[in-house]
C-alpha cells in the first residue's frame, strides 16, 4: 500500500492549526470510522445522518493517530 507524509499533505492543503507531531505516513483517508487502520487519516466532518466527531474515539482505539475535524471547539 502506497503511503504520504503528513508533512506533504500539509503543505497541499490549506488548514488553520495543526496539534502534535506530523512525522507519520498516510495510507488511507476516510470519513468512515469502520475502514480505519492504524496509519490511516480520520477525517470528522459533519453530515446529514451522522457527526463524524461522534466517532473521533472509536477511530483512535482502531489506530488513526491523524485527525481532520470541522469543528475545533468540541470535546472528545
Amino acid at each position: 500500500m502506497n503511503s504520504v507524509s503528513l508533512n506533504k499533505i500539509l503543505e497541499a492543503v490549506d488548514h488553520q492549526r495543526v496539534f502534535g507531531d506530523t512525522k507519520y505516513d498516510i495510507s488511507l483517508i476516510t470519513s468512515n470510522s469502520n475502514l480505519v487502520t492504524p496509519s490511516a487519516m480520520f477525517v470528522a466532518i459533519k453530515g446529514s445522518a451522522r457527526d463524524g466527531h461522534d466517532f473521533i474515539v472509536d477511530a483512535y482505539h482502531k489506530g488513526a493517530r491523524v485527525f481532520v475535524i470541522q469543528e475545533s471547539n468540541r470535546r472528545v
